[in-house]
């Protein structure tokens, strides 16, 4: 999996960090590993917590992970400031559904998960679904109804009351 161009300019990444994400990049690929090396990976993507690396580590959420280094670039994406992430997100949901309609679903429903707990994003994200072109507002509904059947009655209300917070407002 390609990370894309480094960026340039005031948003250029450290060496340390293009380093990492080459090595997780590679790694991501492979079926099997040196589990001290995946481990290593995976706790430095876990320390990230950066704004500037966002395009990176969305680019890292493709196919199938079997080093769970994607997993760990999501959660880093998570722990950035909602104001950054939600954003972020709602903007690169098309090309994350082209890279991955899994990783797409998957980060929007552990936004949506969030309902009525104290770390709640998902008034955010609906108001972000909201304010975002036609186009990604459709792809949110049918993603979220195209996984809607395989999965817990728990998460399936969740969804639930995504789709009727964003169909209240059509």
């Amino acid at each position: 999996m390609p990370i894309p161009e480094r960026p340039t300019g005031p948003t250029k990444l450290r060496k340390a960090v293009q380093k990492l994400f080459d090595e997780a990049s590679e790694l991501a690929t492979v079926t099997h590993a040196d589990p001290k090396r995946v481990r290593s990976v995976r706790k430095r993507l876990a320390r990230l917590n950066a704004s500037e690396v966002v395009d990176p580590l969305f680019a890292m959420l493709r196919g199938d992970d079997p080093q769970r280094i994607a997993a760990e670039a999501l959660c880093a994406l998570e722990r950035l400031p909602d104001e950054v992430y939600i954003p972020a997100l709602v903007e690169r949901l098309p090309e994350l559904s082209e890279q991955s309609n899994e990783w797409c679903f998957c980060a929007m429903v552990r936004v949506i998960n969030t309902r009525d707990r104290p770390d709640d994003c998902s008034a955010r994200f609906e108001a972000a679904i909201r304010e975002a072109p036609l186009a990604i507002r459709e792809l949110v509904e049918d993603t979220l109804r195209e996984h809607m059947p395989k999965v817990s009655p728990i998460v399936r209300d969740a969804i639930d009351a995504t789709l009727n917070a964003l169909a209240a407002d059509s």
